[in-house]
Formats: C-alpha cells, structure tokens, sequence
C-alpha cells in the first residue's frame, strides 16, 4: 500500500499563535474572542495542514529572513463577511492587536529572560545569523509592511531586541556622525533597523539558485522546532484581562 504524504505550506512549521477561528456574529464578538481565548494548543496544531484556511484568522509566526533572533509577525485579517470590503479603519484593528501583543511580548519575556533560549546550542546558527547575544532589552513593535492589503489586514513586526543589537546601533551611530569618545549620545534605531532590511533583503531578492529559505529557516535555523516551544510557552501567559486592555 501507497501512503500518501501531504507537503504542508513551510510557513505552517514557523507559526505559533494561531486563533481559532472567528465566530459567526458581530465583528465585536470575533475581536473579543482574540483577547479572552488562548488560540489553538496540544494536538490541534497536528490538524492545521492548510495555509489558505489557517491565514483566515490572526496568527502569528517567525518570519524566515529575521531582522534578529525570533523576529516575528502577527497578521490579524478581517472576519469573515468583512474582508472584502477594506473598511475596517486602522485604530480598530490597533485596538484588537493590543492584547495579542501584550501576550506575545510576556512570552518573549519568559522565552529570553527566564529562559534564555537565544542562548541554547541547538539555536546557534540562527543567534548568530540575527548577531543575537546578551540580555533581551524590549520588543520593536514595526507597523511597517510593503505587502498589506490596507482594511483587509493588519500587520505587526515583533522585533526582540537584545544587547548586541543596542551596541550595534550605538557603534553605528557614533561612526556614521563622528561622535568623540566619552560622548555618550546615542541614536539611529532606525538607521540600524533599515541597514540589518537591506541585509535580509539580499536573501530573499537574489539568493543562489538553489537556496530554499524556508527549508533552512525551519530545519537548518531550528525555526520548526522553536515556534514547537513557543507554542507551548504561549499557552503559559493568561490571557489579557480588562484590567490591562
């Protein structure tokens, strides 16, 4: 007997958030379930096998050319009925993003500060592809994508930012102006961030020709396997609550 295997969609490996699914009524409703439902866990993710259905609701996952280590994008589409229309103005789906994000930056906390994943053996290619070292600072939360479908969608970058890339950004900055030693100004967050784009960029844009970047995300990188943990790490952070929305 033939067993047929099925070829997932390689972005399916590096998510870990996926909402649920919307649910029929209001739209209020649909955002309000984001908040208050923990998102798909344990044996249900062995059943997400279609991308086109799994972008149908919010979802987070990493992204395969990262700006720094476990850079990240939430994508949070209009519910159904509502997705064709481009309606949906920019500070509503700010206001359903907020708790997403706020659940997503606990779960960096835990992964980086308590955890200190970024520093394990099995993630040293990719700590050191995103020159990922030292203690986690903060997220860049990034409203910047060339590719959204303005009212459709809503698209987040989830940038952790760790101490080499503080210094990075410092040590350019202060080349780049001149600036005298003992002068502790500082500056060119985005410069820096603009300069490690190009960087990534170059690889998705012109790679050899047999360069597969999701294979190497997700196998080579360990991408599979850290969106694996991060999955169950989610689950460990409570749901926003009224009091912090």
């Amino acid at each position: 007997m033939t067993v047929q295997t099925v070829d997932l969609d390689p972005r399916i490996a590096r998510l870990w958030y996926l909402h649920k699914s919307y649910e029929q009524g209001s739209a209020t409703r649909d955002w309000e379930s984001i908040c208050n439902e923990d998102g798909i866990k344990g044996d249900e993710w062995d059943r997400v096998s279609n991308w086109n259905d799994a972008k149908k609701s919010p979802y987070i996952f990493f992204s395969r050319a990262p700006l720094t280590f476990a850079h990240s994008q939430l994508v949070i589409p209009a519910p159904p009925g509502q997705n064709d229309s481009g309606m949906i103005d920019e500070a509503r789906y700010f206001k359903w993003a907020t708790c997403v994000i706020e659940r997503a930056i606990a779960t960096f906390t835990k992964a980086f500060r308590g955890e200190q994943v970024h520093n394990r053996d099995e993630y040293k290619e990719l700590a050191e592809l995103t020159q990922t070292k030292g203690g986690y600072l903060k997220t860049l939360i990034l409203r910047a994508s060339a590719s959204e479908r303005i009212g459709s969608e809503y698209k987040v970058h989830l940038v952790p930012y760790f101490e080499s890339h503080r210094d990075d950004c410092a040590r350019r900055f202060r080349t780049r102006h001149k600036i005298l030693p003992g002068d502790r100004r500082e500056g060119g967050l985005l410069g820096w961030l603009g300069e490690r784009e190009n960087q990534v960029d170059e690889w998705e844009v012109d790679p050899p020709p047999d360069y597969r970047l999701d294979e190497i995300a997700n196998k080579d990188l360990g991408m599979e396997e850290l969106a694996k943990h991060f999955r169950s790490l989610w689950q460990q952070i409570p749901p926003a609550t009224e009091s912090t929305r």
